[in-house]
């Protein structure tokens, strides 16, 4: 994935947090964002913002997890925040773009790997202004049965935005995919949709004729306009691309717009680290020493304990030093390494030995790698170099996350380094194996279970493959209590605030979970979403298509939620008018309830007749639907009924108003007046 394409690592759009999930100072030092902690005179201990937020979610109790719902805080629109950092390629020209696609149903987009066509291919699917209304699909490509890549797109109604990626970053190949393509364009055309398909210019050939006439190649855009719009979004000052080094203009010339993003992200860690003094050269330069995978020191000449103790620290970092000595002894016992036998007094002083590996402790006595990048730099090395201890690590992390003496702060860094290295070496599997055995077999690690779904969707290879999962384990209703709530977290804290709709469509299958505790919270975290304008139709629509099956009580539920008076017109006196998209859902899925459950007629009548003209037509044609027209006349005469001083005469007119509607209906068309008066005189 490409620097234009992915949220900031800082996730500088992303939320503010307090309390339990904020940054915590406790001195004068400097921030070190890859490191987790660093230190001068004091240690500051940058967190991701869902550290500790899981924690609050998930809390184990009474021998089981239990969900706690906590306001969600959405981060700013994904697409609005990119359009925002977008730098034009040479001839590019999204509008035209967007015509072709109306007339032909399709646009092929053809590139080199890293030259930011990602980037430009979700500006075209998202006109300016219009980044909220839809989100880009673009995990259309799946993997069949049969091990060959298939197309996975569900019936299209309209106005879907479908991103089809099959360059080399994908793994996908073009070949299989041949006609597949072609008869998603021919669809996307009839249905009215978008699709923008990703190629390298060398698999051109390759195309249908159809689409082959659709290619337009893709050219990089300016590497150090890229870069300068990235630090800015940064706050990283000081930087002019016409008076870059000739360092910079050379290493930005083949880096690809990942590498670009990457560098901005530790020149501002750089800028931190040197209390917000000097110059953007100097930044930068540090920040590009940062960025070398190489390690600051030959792991050949060092002994089996000091290799242990850099491991160790290279996924504790940031823990207290009692800690990492622990966990030192916990993984050379993991690994089967020759037990010391020397007394505990006349080992090594440990602060010497942390001293030897160029690792500070701070006035929290809380570990740091002193040099920046090194923690990841390691992790990488020992991963590579000792393929045949993936298991015995795993087991090891598995010990950390339970061990209750670290925070859960600590034990959720632990797990996202973890998966970030399983990610790395290409085994998501096992990843996902993990999140199930530590919701399942040990259940107060759940956060941290949490974590490694996170850490999967956040991954640039990995996240399609992350939210299809989630898919697969929300569709069960048998899943378990521990794993479906564990699923509700992170759609709600994280893949709501990435791909909204999916968070819908999985939350909207958890819903449907057997177990009360994931129903409940899906539910919950369901209504929440539904706060958000540009989302509310969208979860109405999900659940008004699935209320014809009687089956499906859950909607029904989601229903009342929904359509509650506050969020269809508000709760001023002045009722708001409800657009004429939601009232046709509204007034359809209104329509199926009460079919289905008749009695429930007076609930929505009492719920919705003082709340304005618009709403109680819907009540009328849902009802008349629904054959229930009688029970509507009598609910209104005894809500008119229930009255007290105070609404006795808004009472009045809202019911004389309703019957009036029920008269038409029913072809009486009583003219106003008297009739409809005489007619509610009598409950």
């Amino acid at each position: 994935m490409t620097t234009q394409e992915t949220e900031p690592r800082d996730r500088v759009s992303g939320p503010t947090v307090s309390g339990d999930n904020a940054t915590t100072n406790t001195g004068s030092g400097d921030l070190n964002q890859d490191s987790t902690v660093t230190n001068v005179s004091g240690d500051q201990y940058q967190q991701h913002f869902y550290v500790s937020a899981y924690s609050a979610r998930l809390k184990f109790d009474d021998g089981q997890v239990n969900y706690g719902k906590e306001r969600r805080i959405v981060p700013g629109d994904r697409l609005a925040t990119l359009r925002r950092r977008f730098v034009e390629p040479p001839g590019f020209d999204e509008k035209a773009r967007r015509a072709d696609i109306a007339r032909h149903g399709a646009v092929v987009l053809s590139a080199r790997p890293g030259d930011g066509v990602r980037a430009a291919a979700q500006m075209i699917l998202a006109p300016a202004g219009e980044e909220a209304d839809q989100d880009v699909q673009d995990d259309l490509v799946t993997n069949g049965q049969d091990g060959r890549p298939t197309l996975d797109a569900d019936e299209l109604r309209g106005g879907e935005r479908l991103l089809v990626d099959l360059t080399r970053e994908s793994g996908f190949a073009l070949a299989p995919l041949r006609d597949e393509l072609e008869g998603l364009r021919a669809r996307a055309l009839r249905a009215g949709a978008s699709l923008v398909v990703l190629v390298e210019h060398e698999d051109v050939e390759k195309l249908h004729s159809s689409l082959r006439d659709r290619v337009v190649p893709h050219r990089r855009p300016d590497s150090l306009a890229v870069l300068a719009e990235h630090l800015d979004s940064r706050g990283v000052p000081g930087f002019f691309p016409d008076r870059a080094t000739k360092e910079i203009r050379t290493w930005v010339s083949t880096a690809s717009m990942g590498g670009i993003e990457g560098l901005a992200w530790r020149t501002a860690t750089a800028y931190q680290e040197a209390g917000y003094e000097g110059r953007i050269e100097g930044w930068l330069s540090r920040a590009l020493e940062a960025g070398e995978a190489a390690l600051p020191e030959d792991l050949k000449d060092t002994t089996g304990r000091k290799r242990a103790l850099l491991l160790a620290a290279s996924l504790l970092e940031g823990v207290p030093v009692e800690h990492l000595a622990s966990g030192v002894e916990s993984l050379l016992a993991q690994i089967s390494f020759p037990e010391d036998e020397t007394p505990l007094l006349n080992r090594p002083d440990f602060h010497e030995e942390l001293r030897d590996c160029e690792i500070g402790v701070g006035t929290e006595r809380r570990v740091y790698f002193k040099r920046v990048g090194r923690a990841r730099a390691l992790r990488s090395a020992f991963w590579d170099a000792h393929p045949r201890l993936h298991d015995q690590l795993g087991q090891w992390v598995d010990a950390l996350v339970t061990n209750q003496a670290l925070s859960p702060a600590d034990q959720d860094r632990v797990a996202e380094r973890w998966a970030e290295q399983t990610l790395r070496i290409a085994e998501p599997g096992a990843v996902f194996q993990r999140v199930q055995r530590w919701v399942i077999q040990q259940r107060r690690t759940a956060p941290q279970a949490a974590v490694l779904l996170t850490t999967v969707l956040r991954h640039d290879r990995y996240g399609r493959i992350g939210r299809r999962q989630i898919y697969k384990w929300a569709e069960s209703p048998g899943l378990g209590r521990e794993l479906g709530q564990v699923l509700v977290a992170v759609c709600a804290q994280e893949l709501a605030a990435t791909h909204p709709e999916q968070a819908i469509v999985r939350l909207h299958l958890l819903a449907a979970n057997r177990a009360v505790a994931v129903s409940e919270a899906a539910r919950a975290e369901l209504g929440t979403l539904a706060h958000e304008r540009s989302l509310y139709r969208k979860v109405l629509r999900r659940v008004c298509e699935r209320l014809p099956d009687p089956d499906h009580s859950v909607d029904r539920d989601l229903f009342w939620d929904l359509t509650a008076p506050e969020r269809l017109v508000g709760g001023g006196s002045r009722p708001r008018t409800v657009s004429p998209g939601v009232e046709g859902l509204v007034r359809d899925g209104l329509g199926h309830v009460l079919h289905q459950r008749p009695q429930r007629t007076k609930e929505y009548a009492h719920r919705w007749i003082g709340h304005g003209a618009q709403l109680r037509k819907v009540l009328v044609a849902a009802a008349a639907g629904a054959g229930t027209l009688p029970a509507l006349y009598t609910a209104a005469l005894r809500w008119r009924a229930e009255a007290g001083p105070q609404d006795r005469e808004s009472r009045r007119c809202a019911s004389a108003d309703l019957i009036r509607l029920i008269d038409a209906a029913e072809g009486l068309d009583t003219p106003v007046g008297t009739p409809a008066e005489r007619r509610t005189e009598t409950p």
